[in-house]
């Protein structure tokens, strides 16, 4: 670059800079997000807390400062696309092409000016994380960790620098080629986009994470990976360096950044820059249809006769809704089309549910609408902010105002008339949003098309928020003087306005702009019962928009003069007659409608804040903790009057508690825990006794008896709670009694003796902020006390009637006895021939009931609703299967019937087993396992996984507990599913379930016996057993379970703990393997294998000799994520496989046995009577290995 050509692009960047510098509206973004910053930083600082990492820890202050350079996107692309087309906005272009600048100078220069302005703006960010630590109390005393300035400067020029080049680079280049601020608004969306879908899709839902990490923009995926599998030593002090695939990360997008202003500069140097297509193509007709030579034809001017009625206001209006829906419409394609084509694409995988496929019913679809990626729904809503801009500002950009004010067409017409243009591009995006659902229903073979449901949730109840939105966002630009501020004061009214009232600790849906509850549709319950307060807050929030549109109109600038005192006077002259009656009319619904919904969520409800709930349960510790100790009687049966009211919403439950000392002593006092959610009135006893303490605050209550209850003695406790709701509340509805669907679990409701541990906060981040003394989330395993505590663990006789509406049918626990009906209501008695646990459950609802008596003697039903009858049998299958198998492998089943009973749910498809009744969400109904291209049977598998919990042991409330339940449902479901299906079935279901160890994670972990984390109840533990089951065989492994069982058959303390598992296997468990268990259950074990190579010779006497080259390393991890070897002499399944034949996915087995393997590389030798095509080491996985792809290898030679 020579003087005179580095001196112009000093001085262009130069001049860049400082009038970026110079505006006002630079400095109100650095302000704006700042104060942004600020109060993201509060969720990053409980982020911290909860990950159990410092605030100024390096890893997390990156992803902090990637996540805030995401907010900034947005002002990168302001100040981007004003520096890309300038020359186009203010007319000077033909004379900037015409001045002897270079077109890399004049490029580079706006390009570099930009980039450093918003450089300037970024150093927000550390500003704000080194301040942070100073305001927030939750960081003080060493709470945030030391100081790292080079942490700091990693994250800033390895992510924030880069990232701003990259999202600069892309927004400048697009809005430069489409001559218009909204190419870099268009960018940044992109980029956006591109951080969520590689983190959420490409990573989370294909779990392609090394992709996702080369493809994430922002680095973000690279982070989660790093967070996820560094120990916690490393995450409080490693600092994020370019190691792994972050390196190629920063590359590769830096390199798409930099193509992107090659690409323009090239396209700049043709002299073309200006021509797209359809500009092109507008010239070329005009330029046919100009003949100079052409004689001119005598144009007659006709009578024109004004008109200023109400007819030509109407044409008036119309007349602007079209030229601003054809505005409009251009840009609409950009976010129409490719979310159109994205739900074509994709949609089937979206009604996925952990690959599965769902049957897809009109509501499903909807319901993946609801569930779509964030970047299309963020997309949405910023486009809405974007063009409204355009259409307040589309004439002063084009220098045309002072014309168009000086038509005789009032405010009004053009202001409806933009609004009503964004709002038709508004509908006919919902019109294409429901093509698309219907398209994709008739792709996967279903037309049953609810044209209803439809129109009422996607063309109706989904158009309120956006088109109320819309009508928001015109009125703040025609408020605000400037474009890009305008945008500005949309976003951070409706994304700061909620941070603020974050920060400041205001929640109600009345006070934080735009806040309102969502809907939900279920095909039981309807929309019920969220419709109510989903309409009258999104009719409160309408009815600000509107006073807010009202006021907007009455400013609007009209004539050259565009300064405030001047929008004044015109506000004060257009405030007469019929405006000043909009005004107030506009005012008094606000008033009104918030008014009502004020008298709904904090006079008819007693409103609370997030932070009441947990200040309670700390009160509550500190109040009644010293009784947890106490003696108090056990409750050993109930008997239940329920009546139901679903067209109510109510319910009331009187019950008779039938308690006995069990203890040595007497017991002259009994602490009983009452709801927090219903009302409970006045408890009785069956003897004398007085109310020292009415906490119903609290929830906690305490009787003293005239008569101390002697040891033996029994005592009858009568209450009565009541479900009355009025109105609605500010919080999420309460959905336990619907129209149709009612679901009451029963111990969120009675009464309960003794003080309740599970009330206690548990995150070890509350119990800091309320000042409770710290413990472990989860008692020790060796913790006696905890062994004992038969809180929640009582073993009761159930007797209950239920009553409900016509036509509904109630469902609880036990036997049916009799039905019958009274004054037009349904009753039902059941009775329990065994005693249960208390988490049991009330249902109500229009079902149907699938019935069958096992050759056992046991009833077992399946309670649906009627449009959900698709995998009933299915499911019948698989119970009848189930208790089958585990009452031969376990022992005798307790109950005389088992059923499973559907209900709405919160739009999931989860499962919970209780004695004797399963039941389901609606989402697991629609499940499609016949359509699954993996070709097993999830909904028969997780059916027999919740039959199994029918079968466990009572665990105690420690450690390691969950081992004894989900660990062991889904061991107990392979046996049946092998079974039933076969040995190839069961391995295709495992290699579903190893999906999940394909997701980054740290090795740090406590041992087996201890953990609790899901992922290990869900699947380290049940692998652990199928490989001890591989090892010792399936009859040792269920002896062991079918013992532990047997020990605590009578439900009493102390209950079963995994140190009791860990002794019944050990007694089925030969010597040889005894170091099995603890690599698998007491230390926290990895294997490395890895086959190096195969290589087979034909014998002379026959069959072939393999020889295969294996490499082996055992290690163990603790929770610091210190590994230590472990030396290596044990029994290692090898296999060697021959020609997959007739499709087949693998060969025949041809060698599956066990060979003693060492530590380091070795060679292992043994024959086959077949020639092996493939040959490996653990090759079906049975031990947790690091890298289990290099297992197997192909077998070369001997052909």
């Amino acid at each position: 670059m020579t003087s005179i050509l580095r001196a112009q692009w000093l001085a262009i960047v130069g001049f860049e800079m400082a009038i970026q510098v110079r505006r006002r509206s630079t400095w109100l973004f650095v302000v704006v997000f700042l104060l942004l910053l600020l109060g993201q930083t509060n969720g990053q600082v409980i982020d911290a807390q909860d990950q159990g990492v410092f605030f100024n820890a390096p890893l997390f202050l990156a992803d902090s400062s990637v996540m805030m350079g995401l907010i900034a996107l947005l002002v990168m692309a302001a100040i981007a696309g004003d520096a890309a087309t300038r020359d186009v906005q203010t007319r000077l272009e033909p004379i900037m092409l015409a001045s002897p600048i270079g077109r890399a100078v004049y490029l580079g220069g706006r390009f570099v000016g930009a980039f450093l302005t918003i450089a300037l703006v970024l150093l927000a960010i550390p500003a704000a994380l080194l301040v942070a630590p100073l305001l927030n109390p939750a960081l003080a005393g060493g709470a945030a960790g030391p100081v790292s300035i080079t942490a700091h400067l990693h994250a800033w020029f390895i992510l924030v620098l880069p990232n701003a080049f990259i999202a600069t680079a892309i927004g400048f280049s697009l809005a430069f080629l489409m001559r218009h601020p909204i190419g870099s608004y268009l960018g940044a969306g992109l980029v956006f986009s591109a951080v969520l879908l590689c983190t959420q899709f490409i990573g989370g839902v294909m779990g392609q994470w090394e992709l996702a990490a080369l493809l994430n923009p922002a680095g973000e995926t690279s982070l989660r990976l790093m967070a996820n599998t560094w120990s916690p030593t490393d995450l409080n002090t490693r600092l994020v360096g370019l190691g792994g695939g972050l390196l190629w990360n920063r590359l590769f997008w830096l390199g798409i950044g930099s193509g992107a202003l090659l690409f323009t500069h090239a396209r700049f140097r043709q002299g073309k820059v200006a021509t797209t297509a359809r500009w092109g193509l507008r010239r070329a007709e005009w330029g046919a249809r100009i003949t100079p030579d052409a004689p001119l034809a005598e144009v007659s001017i006709p009578t024109v006769v004004p008109q200023f009625g109400a007819t030509a206001r109407i044409h008036q209006t119309v007349a602007v809704t079209r030229d601003s829906l054809r505005e409009v419409a251009g840009g609409w394609l950009w976010v129409a089309v490719p979310i159109a084509a994205f739900f074509l694409l994709l949609g089937p995988e979206m009604l996925h549910v952990r690959g599965t496929p769902t049957l897809p019913t009109t509501a499903r679809v909807i319901e993946g609408f609801g569930n779509a990626p964030p970047p299309l729904i963020i997309a949405l809503f910023v486009f809405i902010i974007l063009f409204a801009g355009e259409l307040i500002w589309r004439e002063r950009d084009a220098r045309m105002h002072v014309l168009v004010d000086a038509a005789p067409v009032p405010i009004w017409p053009r202001f409806a008339g933009k609004v009503l243009g964004l709002w038709i591009a508004i509908v006919a995006f919902q019109v294409l949003r429901v093509l698309t659902g219907i398209v994709i229903q008739a792709r996967l073979g279903w037309y049953d098309f609810d044209i209803l449901l439809y129109l009422r949730t996607v063309l109706g109840l989904d158009l309120i928020a956006p088109m109320m939105f819309a009508l928001f966002a015109i009125s703040v630009h025609v408020l605000v003087h400037q474009k890009h501020v305008g945008h500005l004061v949309v976003l951070t009214v409706t994304l700061g306005g909620g941070l603020l009232a974050q920060l400041i600790g205001v929640e109600h849906p009345l006070l934080v702009p735009l806040a309102m509850p969502g809907w939900r549709f279920s095909p039981i319950s309807g929309l019920d019962p969220h419709l109510g307060p989903f309409l009258w807050f999104r009719a409160y929030w309408t009815a600000w928009a509107l006073l807010i549109a009202v006021v907007a109109g009455l400013f609007w600038m009209r004539g050259a003069d565009s300064t405030l005192r001047a929008r004044a006077t015109l506000a004060r002259q257009r405030l007469t007659g019929w405006t000043a009656m909009s005004v107030a009319g506009a005012a008094t619904l606000v008033m009104l409608v918030g008014g009502i919904a004020f008298y709904n969520t904090n006079m008819l409800n007693a409103y609370e804040s997030s932070a009441a709930a947990p200040r309670r349960q700390a009160e509550y510790e500190r109040r009644y903790a010293r009784f947890g100790g106490a003696t108090q009687p056990q409750l050993t049966a109930t008997t239940l009057d329920v009546e139901m009211y679903p067209d109510g919403h109510g319910a009331t439950v009187r019950g008779v508690h039938h308690l006995v000392n069990r203890s040595s002593h007497a017991i002259d006092t009994v602490h009983v825990a009452v709801s927090w959610d219903v009302t409970t009135s006045a408890i009785a006893f069956g003897r004398s006794a007085r109310a020292t303490t009415i906490d119903d605050d609290l929830g906690h209550r305490v009787y003293v008896l005239a008569d101390p209850l002697q040891p033996g003695d029994s005592l009858r406790m009568m209450w009565e709670v009541q479900h009355a709701p009025r109105g609605f509340s500010a919080r999420p509805a309460s959905q336990t009694v619907l129209r149709n669907g009612s679901f009451i679990e029963t111990h969120n409701w009675i009464p309960t003796v003794g003080y309740q541990r599970w009330r206690e906060l548990s995150s070890a981040t509350d119990r800091r902020t309320h000042a409770l003394p710290a413990r472990p989330a989860t008692p020790s395993l060796t913790d006696t006390a905890a062994q004992r505590d038969p809180t929640g663990k009582e073993r009761i006789r159930l007797e209950a009637t239920v009553g409900t509406a016509a036509g509904q049918t109630a469902v609880a626990p036990g036997e049916l006895r009799r039905t019958w009906t009274r004054d037009g209501r349904n009753y039902f008695h059941y009775v329990t021939d065994e005693p249960i646990g208390p988490g049991y459950a009330i249902f109500s609802a229009v079902y149907e009931v699938r019935r069958k008596r096992t050759a056992a003697g046991v009833t077992i039903e399946v309670v649906h609703h009627p449009a959900h009858g698709a995998n009933v049998d299915r499911m019948m299958h698989g119970i009848e299967a189930s208790l089958d198998q585990y009452a031969q492998r376990f022992g005798p089943y307790p109950q005389s019937e088992l059923r499973f009973v559907e209900y709405p749910g919160d739009g999931g498809s989860g499962l919970h087993a209780a004695n004797g009744v399963v039941w389901y969400q609606a989402g697991f109904s629609l499940f499609d396992p016949g359509n699954d291209p993996r070709n097993f049977d999830l909904v028969f598998a997780v059916v027999a996984h919740e039959v199994a919990h029918q079968f466990q042991p009572l665990p105690a409330r420690v450690e390691g507990s969950a081992l004894l339940s989900e660990s062991f449902a889904w061991y107990a479901a392979m046996g049946v599913i092998e079974q039933v299906h076969g040995a190839d079935h069961l391995e295709r279901f495992l290699d579903f379930m190893r999906e999940d160890f394909l997701d980054p994670r740290a090795r740090a972990d406590v041992p087996l016996l201890r953990a609790s984390e899901s992922f290990v109840a869900y699947r380290k533990g049940p692998f652990a057993m199928h490989a001890l089951r591989q090892y010792v065989g399936q009859a040792e492994v269920d002896r062991a379970w079918r013992r532990l069982r047997e020990h605590h058959a009578t439900g009493e303390p102390p209950f079963a703990t995994s140190l009791d598992l860990m002794r019944e296997f050990r007694a089925v468990t030969p010597d040889s393997l005894q170091y099995l268990l603890g690599d698998l259950f007491e230390r926290n074990t990895f294997w490395e294998l890895q086959a190096h190579g195969a290589r087979s010779m034909p014998l002379h006497a026959g069959g072939w000799q393999v020889t295969l080259d294996v490499e082996a390393r055992k290690v163990a991890v603790d929770t610091a994520g210190v590994e230590t070897a472990i030396p290596m002499n044990d029994l290692v399944e090898i296999g060697a496989y021959g020609v997959a034949k007739g499709g087949a996915a693998t060969g025949n087995t041809l060698h599956r046995a066990m060979h003693r393997v060492r530590t380091g590389r070795q060679v292992i030798t043994f024959i086959v009577a077949e020639e092996p095509v493939r040959a490996g080491i653990d090759p079906r996985r049975l031990l947790v290995d690091v890298t289990p792809s290099d297992n197997v290898v192909e077998v070369s030679g001997g052909r």
